[in-house]
């Protein structure tokens, strides 16, 4: 910060603060231990209790209420002000720990400048290491604390905390947003599948009622992806079509695909064509898409490729088989009662209810205005909950370059608490040396009289030995 707001101070944070060093008493039943990958938000579960003798080689810290944890490691945001429950509590030495001189620096403003890009940035610049990297500390004594006079810090956390608190509300209502929206998408597709989305179309037009059939009645032919040697791949080449290259919606966009070789014998038994339907068999099992491109291409050795009749639509089998019901008979849904089971005769056998080809279409095309609906709020979800996420980061970076709260020219200025925390200090470090002193100088009394084990002539406890050597 190249101007500081008045009556303020940037100092180191070794100086200000105090570091806790790594360090437990012993103590006598068990504690609870924290670690980094404890906190999850504002939630955060223990890893277990432990006595002093068993607990984990990392569990080597000890805090006390007010004191403010932060995790070293590099690109993490994760820091936790300890409180009455978490007082006298185990953590790990994966933690920073600081603890504050009383009426210097209000503790949850500490917690709210180490969640702050100020602190974050320079925690991520002088953090070292070659496997892990995170900052030492010898890395924390480069860090810059922000202290502004001591009552302002009262006004910046009160106002912090109204208006993160409309912030974390607009979060928790943002959250709920995906699951709506795939309970929405979920709900179309079993209303599709099962005649009541287009109830009235169907009476309107006398088509006639559903039939019971399988997949494999429309199903012209399937195939499994082929296996290629590593020496059959080239730079340049046809394409194969992995699951990767699947969206949610069924569409294919190519990512930097595979590319092989086929002699032109093999390019009809290979080669998908348009409308031909495919399904991952192995990883993300059940995921699918319908090739609808331009160009040639090959299905990877994950997939299986159904082509079918023309008097049925495959958009729709697509749609029936990613509703609740088809899942649940690939093994796939929430309710599934058997184990994914994904191979070509499987979902050949799978029973179909199945509409007229003109009923068919119109579901197609009800099911895809509705989820272009639904998918044009789920943009507007992205884009808000991206807004609402550097909100806070905006908002303390304001707090911290003192624009958050009106300053007030009585207010004792931060140079007077350096100089209170210099004083405490230097009383601190005179009361070490007054105890060193006291223990050099303390010598324990010892009679003349008793004979002394280290003594040469009377030696106590080597006169059992001389009396064996004998």
């Amino acid at each position: 910060m190249s101007e500081l707001p008045l009556k303020w101070e940037c100092v180191d944070i070794s100086t200000f603060l105090y570091p806790v060093t790594t360090g437990v008493k012993p103590f006598i039943g068990k504690r609870k231990y924290y670690s980094t990958g404890s906190i999850n938000g504002k939630a955060y579960l223990n890893e277990g209790e432990y006595t002093f003798q068993e607990r984990p080689a990392r569990a080597n810290r000890m805090a006390e209420e007010g004191d403010v944890l932060q995790a070293r490691m590099q690109g993490t945001d994760k820091v936790l002000l300890i409180d009455k429950s978490l007082s006298g509590q185990l953590f790990s030495t994966g933690f920073l720990q600081f603890r504050i001189i009383e009426k210097t620096y209000v503790s949850k403003l500490l917690l709210f400048f180490m969640k702050s890009g100020y602190f974050l940035k320079q925690r991520d610049e002088f953090a070292t290491g070659s496997t892990q990297i995170a900052l030492t500390d010898r890395g924390l004594s480069n860090i810059k604390l922000l202290v502004p006079p001591f009552n302002e810090q009262l006004r910046i956390v009160a106002k912090l905390e109204k208006l993160l608190h409309k912030i974390d509300a607009c979060k928790e209502r943002l959250d709920k947003i995906p699951l709506i929206l795939k309970r929405f998408r979920q709900s179309v597709l079993s209303a599709a599948c099962s005649g009541r989305l287009t109830e009235d179309w169907r009476k309107e037009h006398n088509e006639p009622e559903w039939k019971d059939a399988k997949i494999g009645d429309y199903c012209l032919d399937s195939f499994y992806g082929p296996r290629f040697g590593r020496e059959e791949y080239v730079p340049e080449g046809i394409p194969t079509i992995r699951t990767t290259d699947f969206t949610d919606n069924g569409k294919i966009i190519l990512s930097r695909p595979p590319c092989v070789l086929i002699p032109n014998e093999k390019k009809g038994k290979f080669l998908l064509r348009k409308n031909d339907l495919l399904i991952t068999r192995t990883g993300s099992i059940g995921k699918m898409a319908i090739f609808r491109e331009n160009y040639e291409a090959i299905p990877s050795a994950y997939l299986i490729r159904f082509r079918f009749k023309p008097e049925v639509s495959v958009d729709y089998l697509f749609l029936w088989l990613m509703s609740p019901e088809g899942q649940n008979l690939l093994g796939l849904g929430a309710t599934a009662v058997t184990q994914p089971n994904v191979n070509a005769e499987t979902i050949k056998g799978m029973p179909i209810p199945l509409p007229s080809l003109p009923e068919q279409q119109e579901i197609v095309r009800r099911v895809e205005a509705l989820f272009k609906k639904a998918d044009a709020i789920e943009t507007r979800y992205k884009k808000a909950k991206a807004f609402v996420d550097k909100l806070t980061q905006s908002i303390l970076a304001k707090a911290f370059r003192g624009e958050l709260v009106a300053q007030d020219p009585n207010d004792e200025p931060a140079s007077v608490l350096l100089e209170r925390i210099r004083a405490e200090k230097q009383k601190s470090q005179k009361k070490v040396v007054s105890i060193k002193d006291r223990v050099e100088k303390y010598k324990p009394f010892i009679p003349s009289d008793l004979p002394m084990a280290a003594e040469e002539k009377a030696p106590y406890g080597n006169k059992r030995k001389k009396k064996r050597e004998r």
